[in-house]
Parts: C-alpha cells; structure tokens; sequence
C-alpha cells in the first residue's frame, strides 16, 4: 500500500524530490551548459530505452521515404530534444524574459486580431521547445489561457504551472470537466487560448496526418465555428544558443459549406496539414514520436 504524507504519496514525493534536485544542479551551469548537457545525456541513452521502439515504427509509419540510416539519426535528435527540454525547463523564466533566447516573427497577426475584440485561438505542436511559443501573446501584450494536460503527480504539476504563469504571464487550465466553461467565457471576453494540438484525442475524429487517419480533437474547429474567433498558427525552431524562433502565422481556412459537422472536419485537417508541414522541415525537433498517435481505438 503506498504510503500518504501531507496529501501526497510517498512516490510522488520521491519522484518530485528526485526531479527538484536535477533541476537545481543543472540551475549551477547556466542554461547554455545545461541543454547541452541534457541533450548530450538523452542522445546518449535514449536510443537503447523501450521508447525508441515506437519512435523508429511511427517514423517508419509516416514518412516511408527515410531511409533506416537517416531513421536511426532522427531517432537520436529526438532524444536530444527531449533532454534539452527537461534541462532547459528550470530556466523558463530567464529565457522569457530574455530577447537573447527568443526572437519572434509574425507579432503583427496577433496586433491585426486583437483589433476585432474577440478571443484569439493560438494553436501550436510539440515543435522544439513547444513552451517558446507562449512568447508571441506575452510579446503581444496580450493574457492568455493555456491549457494543458493535467499530470498524475501533483507536486511536479504545481511547480510547472507556477513557472509557466511566471514565464509567460498567463493563466493555466487543466484539460478536465470545468476546462470548457473557462475556455468559453475567455474567448467570450475577449482574451487568447492557447493549446497543443498534435496529440492523439481518443475521443477526437478521424483527420489524416502524415495521410494516415489519426483520432484529433475538434474542440479547436468547434470553437472557431461557434466563436468565429481568429486562429493563430504557432512554430518554434530552435537554434544554437540554446536560442529558438517563433514564427506566428494566420490559420488559412478552407472553403467552408455551412454544415456544421463537415465544416469541423475541413478545419481539422487544416490545423492537421500545417502540424504535418512543421514536422516535416524538422523532424527530429518537431514532433513526440514515442506517442502512439495513430492508433484508432
């Protein structure tokens, strides 16, 4: 039985414990030190971890065309990323607040929007350090709604959130019963949400990604029907440094026919088609290979 201490199980106590003190050792190098060294680790281990089984058959999946050399090379930019990410975590905060770390482009989308007072929809995927993107609506003055997925423990999760809302300036919401109601009533009075999109929705609806049907949640389609809130599209690349760019762009909407159900599909594959091209550039930053994203049960 596992134990309970002050609300917590010991288990996500130790794991939280483990966690707050990898990060502040890595807080002692300097953000600069510690991605390298994170990505250096990950590219190092993460190959022979049970993960790397699903990232080589996804890959295999989706883009046919690589060639198993090239395969085995992404497979270890994935495992990079990801260690750059974890390691790039702790510093959140200084990175936000630094033009040296972030630069943006696309600002005057998100100005053009904002002047129809109404709320914006910021959509993005798990590109790069996916967290830079929140830097378009902070650059933009703007205060958002981020939603995200909730985590299983609880003291990491707090800590997380605090530094995304120091970071960013935003407010969080976790993906659960009340999250629609929020959603609804900050679009309503005018104020941005942001979400990352490019995860299996086991209730979603079939949209093809990579040309292969994939469950997606419409939730981001029904609200630009039902709003008609302006979308703005989000990508981070990442550059040396660690530094990384933010490209903000408009959502180009297909030709919509008026029923409701098959405007929702259209608009899916819109946001679909434009993760798609995202991945494609940068393949081993882009996307999060080890999620089973394809299956349809």
């Amino acid at each position: 039985m596992d134990v309970t201490i002050f609300g917590h199980s010991l288990r996500h106590w130790l794991e939280a414990g483990a966690l707050f003190s990898i990060w502040g050792a890595l807080r002692l190098l300097g953000v600069k030190y510690a991605s390298a060294l994170g990505g250096i680790i990950a590219r190092t281990i993460g190959p022979y971890l049970r993960g790397s089984r699903r990232i080589h058959d996804n890959l295999a999946l989706a883009m046919p065309e690589i060639a198993p050399q090239q395969r085995a090379f992404i497979v270890k930019q994935v495992w990079e990323n990801i260690g750059r990410v974890f390691a790039e975590t702790p510093y959140l905060v200084h990175i936000s607040n630094s033009d040296n770390h972030i630069t943006c482009t696309g600002i005057e989308h998100i100005q053009n929007a904002a002047k129809h007072g109404k709320g914006i929809i910021f959509l993005g995927g798990h590109h790069a350090h996916w967290e830079m993107m929140l830097k378009g609506p902070r650059a933009a003055g703007l205060h958002s709604h981020l939603v995200y997925r909730h985590f299983e423990n609880k003291l990491i999760e707090k800590r997380i959130v605090a530094l995304r809302q120091r970071a960013w300036q935003l407010t969080t919401v976790a993906k659960n019963q009340n999250a629609a109601s929020t959603i609804i009533k900050s679009l309503r009075s005018g104020k941005p949400v942001a979400m990352l999109v490019d995860e299996r929705d086991k209730r979603g609806i079939e949209a093809k990604f990579f040309n292969l049907p994939a469950l997606t949640s419409p939730t981001p389609a029904k609200l630009i029907l039902r709003y008609d809130a302006p979308v703005i599209l989000g990508s981070v690349t990442r550059e040396p440094g660690p530094r990384f760019h933010v490209t903000l762009r408009p959502l180009e909407k297909p030709p919509l026919i008026g029923n409701m159900e098959q405007d929702i599909v259209r608009l899916t594959q819109a946001i679909n088609d434009f993760l798609e091209a995202c991945v494609r550039e940068r393949p081993g930053e882009n996307f999060m290979w080890m999620k089973d994203r394809w299956r349809l049960f």
